[in-house]
Parts: structure tokens; C-alpha cells; sequence
């Protein structure tokens, strides 16, 4: 563990944080990524959403896995990636940011099950 902040104080949940469109589609992105990493390591989050994200000079570093569960394990995992990735996809849309929650957990859902990686 580490702490995350600085002397003025800890990184506030990235709910507490409203970045400009151009920043929030670079977030998003960068999101998406860890969500596709994660599952390449057989792990899902489970409780991902700006609540358990921290934010500190436009870069963010995501908290709270005890509940991470592994993909290939667990028979709600797909239920589970797909509403991290909702709950990202639904704050970030308050930006700007299109996205198809629905659509980014199938396709990295079948690259999980297909090893496409």
C-alpha cells in the first residue's frame, strides 16, 4: 500500500473530480485498459466505479480490490466486468465521453474466453 496524495492532503475519489471532455476521454481510455489488463492477469475488479478510483494531477490509481474475483472462477464474472465498466462508462459519459458499456464487455469478454490477447 501506499499513500496517494501529498502533504495538503490524500487524492479525492475521482466523484469528487470534474475533468474537461478532452480529459475525460483520456481517463476513460486509460480505464479501459486496466479493465482489458486485469482480465489478461484472470482478474476483475468487481466494485469498480469513480468512488474507488483516485485522482491526483490527471493521473488516476484505482483502489479497493479485496473483492477482485478470477474470471475463469467465478460464474457472475462476466456480470461483474460488465457493470465496472457500466459505472465507469455512465460516469465519464457525464463528460462527454461515448462509450457502449455494453458492447466494450462482450468484446473483452470474448477476447477472455478466446485468449485473444
Amino acid at each position: 500500500m501506499k499513500y496517494v496524495g501529498d502533504e495538503a492532503g490524500p487524492a479525492p475519489p475521482l466523484q469528487r473530480v470534474e475533468p474537461d471532455p478532452a480529459e475525460a476521454r483520456r481517463l476513460f481510455a486509460f480505464l479501459m485498459r486496466q479493465v482489458e489488463l486485469w482480465l489478461r492477469c484472470d482478474r476483475i475488479h468487481g466494485d469498480l466505479s469513480a468512488y474507488n478510483i483516485l485522482y491526483r494531477q490527471g493521473r488516476l490509481t484505482v483502489i479497493d480490490f479485496p473483492q477482485a474475483v478470477d474470471p475463469r472462477a467465478n460464474p457472475h464474472a462476466y456480470d461483474l466486468v460488465a457493470r465496472d465498466i457500466a459505472n465507469v462508462a455512465r460516469y465519464f459519459g457525464r463528460f462527454g465521453v461515448p462509450a457502449e458499456p455494453d458492447r466494450l464487455a462482450d468484446r473483452l469478454w470474448t477476447r477472455l474466453l478466446r485468449a485473444d490477447w
